[in-house]
């Protein structure tokens, strides 16, 4: 019973500091960096619950509605600050997670349940410690990066126009091959067609 409760306890305290996190920091992450924190909270939150339920009920309904409903809040409150496909992810890895540890519940029921659930509990923790420094290097990296200092925009880039002139009016000066050959003087053909003795019929 203490291992169960110590379990619980474990998915309340490591889960709601985690969310606490994601929403604290959620301008600090991506889409793809809450995909994986929603699908990891969900799938091993929705894992420890249904394998504790499984074992407290030996039975499959219950504890697999628990833990797949617990798995789909989970999931959904870690990836909606960021995105919905996030919460989608982590709604659909709840989902599995819960079912999974309701099925693993009931089957080591007969065998050694304490020793399973604290095994959970243990993989849990190790789990939930890596998201959390996760969370905190990905925060760290995206502060130094947003806070550093910009490079000065190249010359050229801050007037594109000093350059655009000059090669627009080379491309003129080269299209008009009959400016070169004295033919047909450029100005002449600015005049309006009324006018212009070369649209004359």
């Amino acid at each position: 019973m203490l291992v169960n409760v110590s379990a619980m306890l474990s998915v309340i305290i490591l889960t709601g500091y985690t969310l606490v996190l994601i929403h604290r920091h959620r301008e600090y992450l991506t889409c793809m960096m809450a995909m994986m924190l929603a699908m990891g909270v969900a799938m091993m939150g929705g894992l420890l619950i249904g394998t504790v339920f499984g074992v407290l009920f030996n039975q499959m309904f219950a504890p697999t509605v628990y833990a797949v409903s617990a798995g789909m809040v989970l999931g959904y409150s870690a990836g909606r600050p960021i995105h919905l496909i996030a919460s989608l992810d982590g709604m659909l890895a709840g989902i599995m997670g819960g079912m999974m540890g309701a099925m693993l519940g009931v089957m080591v029921h007969p065998e050694a349940p304490v020793f399973m659930v604290g095994f959970m509990n243990l993989l849990f923790l190790i789990t939930m410690i890596l998201i959390i420094r996760l969370i905190h290097e990905e925060v760290i990296e995206r502060r130094k990066r947003i806070q550093k200092v910009p490079q000065p925009t190249p010359w050229l880039l801050r007037k594109p126009w000093l350059v655009g002139l000059p090669i627009g009016l080379l491309v003129v000066i080269a299209a008009d091959q009959s400016l070169l050959s004295q033919e047909i003087p450029l100005f002449r053909l600015l005049q309006f067609p009324g006018i212009n003795p070369l649209f004359s019929p």
